[in-house]
């Protein structure tokens, strides 16, 4: 769900089967990776200046953090055809 609504926002539309695959197979490499690392999981969420809620699941919050970036650089956010 946090997915699509960020997916939604971002471009303007549901996104395809085939884009939520996607970004869900991101979502859970991402989560492996930051629930394996709690000082990566930290360091990236910290970036920026807003506080963090520390009563967030930070492996969670840094891994939706990273997809939500790839969203944001995706070639159909950038340009509009």
């Amino acid at each position: 769900e946090q997915i699509t609504f960020a997916f939604r926002n971002v471009l303007g539309r549901a996104p395809r089967e085939k884009d939520l695959i996607s970004l869900q197979n991101a979502m859970q490499k991402q989560l492996a990776f930051y629930s394996s690392d709690a000082i990566a999981a930290q360091a990236f969420v910290a970036i920026g200046t807003a506080p963090i809620d520390q009563s967030l699941n930070l492996p969670n919050y840094a891994a939706l953090s990273a997809v939500c970036l790839a969203i944001l650089n995706l070639d159909e956010t950038m340009t509009r055809e």
